[in-house]
């Protein structure tokens, strides 16, 4: 045969390239060559040019049409898989329902976590210059003491930065105060923010009304919220209005200059109303405004543009070394800038104006959410794989149709895909429901809004649980063999490292909730009923320094008089703190050792220790028979002898020579006047305010302290009436007062709020979690049993009876409960021991409480099974052996 001579004309070889890519069949060889032989009698008859430009409009027409084809291919299978898919779901309308609501559950919880997450993440973001704005964070080093970063800085630091540094643009200092706003004869708790005149250019708060240039140019202004000015003045201009002020210790008068806009939803700063900084000098004094080592507001700046703030940064050292020609010899000073938008995560500097959170608290409900999800998906997988048997016929059928093994694949996954998709409608309904209950434990104010962040997660979950929850049995059901299929001898089962992991997973995450939530209750328990050395039963606790300046020595003889005529009141002192509160400390330099030391002190009345039922364990009580008491005398705790190194307390003197007229009289029995996450403090009891001086690093002074509370020692009887007699005799002797009456059990509750918060959560999501997993246990049941229903019928068979089959059948599942029990303990310990460092005080980790949670779980999983397994050994034989 002659050789074919080779085409005059070659079509282009990219398109040739594409042709043979879109034409890779066997079969479509005869059309490839087609193509080529009509390119060459186009090109003879019409030109090359011509027959190019018709052969690249056929590589593009066949690219359309193979599209199209497999755009209606994929749309005709997608109609198959979702008819399929709906068809399974009906058919087992119980097994759907338990995978969408364990699903939904996950989701939900999620979706909410999200939420808070999100809402922590995103603080101070509204202002417009944030990326200049920074706090000034200050650090003090002194010999002997711990070092922590502070965000409190002294009053001139405002001046001296604006002095030697051209690159800041406006500097604020800010002091939040509570206060009394007194409006029509009523009280009212608000929250006041000392600024300077910058504030409102540095931060993007508008002022929607009265003057917008310097809105606190004179010493009287006030600036009100918008709510706040609607409260106050609904039907009337606020602006020129006057508006009455009542602080611990004076009484002012300002007249409203302007109204801002309220603060954001996510702002750091809470703020009702706003004065001028300035008129801090002449309420607290000239020696605290001007004075480096007063140390109270925070001071934020706002750098030029175009500034780099290493530039800054890297000049610090000038400002703390004018501030430390103030300051003793030994004390070295660093200040550093935080960035306004860190501010709201860094928990561990003090909390001082701007609010902080903990950011472990999003990181440990992150976690919770995902192990809520996790055991969910674990749920689909089992219930899945427990439900093989049923679907292996349809797999085998498929199979010999001629369905690959990745058609199948897609098919599994798709219907995990749908039920996710379900499961995150009905979990946006149940995230609705469940975050009213979940703002009231965080404290928070979450909306679940309709915005593109919240609908890529929402896609992205479901993605997520869809691919986790479906791929596991998608993988498993595709790999099954046509014939073992269709005759039903297939081997399914949890006898594998897979199967069996799913199930100490799910077991460990319960287990270890459980546990770790009977653990938390325990230590509240414990917190709450400990000795704490004082009563607090029965015990009011009334609040003093509500209301205006007169707050005197004899305005609290006056209250006590009246307050013990009264039937049911057994006693009454008088304090300087309230119980729970950061009590007063002084500091003064230890002669001997030449280090700074410090301890709290509190002004007290005669009768505090027989009030308040602190025990005397040396020496005596003060006493109006000793007229020197008021002056000189000082009781102490065991915690300040012991510091102080006092063989006998009695006779000792304190190492410095401002104190050495100060006589210990008594000694008391430590007791928890703090909150018991810290250790007791060393204190001193005194009589009268000004009777001690404090030593600070900038010199000596008054500290002056009062009776801010009047502890009144109530009867077990009539406790509601008598509070109503202390009110009514109140308004009687302090009509221009707010009336704030607490019982010191409830104050001190209060102390562990935070933990009362996290235990509520994390009951609730131990209870979510126990739910799931209930929900789980069904599929556990269903696999053990699908697995072995013809071990069950031949024993049956063979003469063994009900109870010898469902134990049968319940031994594996025990063992992997003690297993889990195994896995779930170092967890819980690890966990526990961590959460516990918060606490001075804490109960030692029960062993009661790993117990209790296995035989709980192993209860549950026991009477699951033995449904299941009853059920099986019930039925009848000749169901399952007869095809055998």
């Amino acid at each position: 045969m002659p050789e074919q001579s080779r085409p005059l004309h070659e079509p282009p070889r990219l398109a040739t390239w594409i042709l043979g890519i879109l034409l890779k069949d066997p079969l479509h060889e005869t059309p490839l060559g087609d193509f080529e032989e009509f390119y060459n009698w186009t090109a003879d008859e019409k030109g090359k040019l011509y027959a190019s430009v018709w052969y690249w409009g056929q590589v593009i027409n066949l690219f359309r049409k193979m599209i199209l084809f497999s755009f209606e291919r994929s749309i005709e299978m997608f109609k198959s898989y979702m008819k399929t898919a709906l068809r399974n779901m009906f058919r087992h309308k119980a097994f759907t329902l338990i995978n969408i609501f364990g699903l939904s559950i996950g989701i939900s919880v999620c979706l909410i976590i999200f939420n808070y997450v999100r809402n922590d993440f995103t603080y101070d973001r509204s202002h417009e210059n944030g990326d200049r704005i920074y706090r000034l964070l200050r650090e003090v080093k002194r010999p002997n003491r711990p070092v922590r970063k502070v965000s409190s800085v002294a009053c001139p630091t405002k001046e001296l930065f604006e002095r030697i540094y051209p690159e800041v643009e406006s500097v604020t200092r800010i002091i939040e105060e509570g206060i009394i706003l007194k409006h029509e004869n009523n009280f009212f708790d608000q929250k006041m923010f000392y600024v300077d005149p910058e504030f409102f250019k540095i931060f993007s708060h508008d002022i929607i009304a009265g003057d917008r240039e310097n809105p606190l140019a004179d010493m009287n202004s006030v600036v009100l919220t918008e709510s706040l000015a609607d409260k106050f003045f609904p039907d009337r201009d606020p602006i020129g209005s006057e508006i009455e002020i009542d602080l611990n210790y004076d009484k002012l008068v300002g007249h409203v200059t302007a109204v801002v806009e309220d603060p954001p939803d996510r702002s750091s700063f809470n703020y009702e109303l706003f004065i001028p900084f300035p008129k801090i000098r002449e309420m607290w004094g000239e020696d605290f405004y001007e004075n480096f080592g007063a140390n109270s507001p925070e001071m934020y700046i706002m750098l030029k543009e175009k500034i780099e703030v290493n530039d800054l940064r890297n000049k610090l050292d000038l400002a703390a070394a004018e501030i430390l020609k103030e300051y003793s010899s030994d004390v070295t000073l660093d200040l550093y800038l935080q960035p306004l938008t860190d501010i709201h995560l860094e928990s561990e500097i003090p909390q001082n104006v701007a609010q902080t959170s903990n950011p472990v608290y999003s990181y440990i409900l992150s976690l919770l959410g995902a192990l809520l999800l996790l055991l969910a998906c674990v749920n689909y997988i089992l219930l899945s794989v427990g439900r093989s048997t049923e679907r292996a016929r349809e797999i085998g059928v498929r199979k010999v149709l001629g369905a690959f093994k990745l058609q199948l694949i897609k098919q599994y996954l798709g219907e995990a895909m749908l039920v996710s998709l379900m499961a995150l409608l009905l979990g946006v309904f149940m995230a609705y429901m469940l975050l009213p209950t979940f703002n009231e434990l965080s404290g928070k104010d979450l909306r679940l809004e309709f915005e593109w962040g919240y609908l890529l997660f929402g896609i992205l979950v479901v993605l997520s649980a869809g691919f986790l929850a479906g791929s596991y049995p998608a993988l498993m059901l595709s790999s099954f063999k046509p014939v073992n299929a269709l005759k039903r001898s297939l081997k399914i089962g949890v006898n594998n490292v897979m199967g069996k992991g799913l199930i100490l997973l799910q077991f460990s995450i319960t287990i270890f909730l459980l546990t770790t939530a009977f653990l938390m209750r325990n230590q509240l328990d414990y917190l709450l009923n400990r000795d704490l050395g004082y009563d607090t039963s029965h015990i009011a606790v009334l609040n003093l320094q509500l209301g205006g300046a007169d707050n005197s020595d004899e305005f609290y003889a006056l209250v006590k008089n009246e307050m013990s005529n009264i039937n049911n009141v057994l006693g009454v002192t008088g304090q300087s703190q309230a119980f729970g509160n950061n009590w007063t400390r002084i500091g003064f330099r230890d002669e001997n050792t030449n280090s700074i030391v410090d301890f709290t002190i509190s002004t007290v009345d005669y009768d505090y220790l027989r009030v308040m039922g602190i025990e005397l364990v040396d020496g005596r009580d003060f006493s109006k028979e000793h007229g020197s008491d008021i002056e000189k005398s000082i009781i102490v705790n065991r915690a300040f002898a012991d510091f102080f190194g006092f063989d006998d307390p009695l006779t000792a003197k304190l190492p410095v020579e401002k104190y050495n007229d100060r006589n210990i009289i008594g000694v008391i029995e430590n007791y928890n006047f703090l909150s018991l996450h810290n250790e007791v403090k060393p204190i001193c009891l005194q009589l009268k305010e000004d009777v001690m001086v404090f030593g600070s690093l900038m010199g000596w002074g008054s500290f002056p302290v009062s009776f801010n509370y009047a502890m009144i020692k109530l009867g077990s009887e009539n406790l509601f009436e008598t509070v109503k007699r202390i009110e009514t005799k109140w308004k009687e002797i302090a009509a221009d007062k707010k009336f704030e009456l607490s019982f010191l059990e409830d104050d001190i509750q209060v102390q562990y709020e935070l933990e009362h918060k996290w235990g509520k959560m994390i009951n609730i999501t131990t209870v979510l979690a126990f739910l799931v997993g209930c929900l789980g246990l069904l599929g556990l049941a269903s696999i053990t049993v699908e697995r072995r229903i013809k071990e069950v019928s031949i024993r049956k068979v063979l003469g063994a009876s009900v109870l010898k089959i469902t134990g049968l059948l319940t031994a594996d599942l025990v063992k992997l409960v003690l297993i889990s029990n195994l896995i779930a303990v170092p967890l819980v310990i690890f966990t526990a021991n961590n959460w516990l460092e918060n606490f001075a005080y804490r109960t030692p980790i029960s062993i009661t409480a790993f117990l209790l949670s296995g035989v709980l779980t192993l209860v549950l999983a026991v009477l699951t099974i033995s449904f299941h397994s009853i059920r099986a050994a019930l039925s009848n034989p000749a169901q399952s052996l007869r095809t055998e």
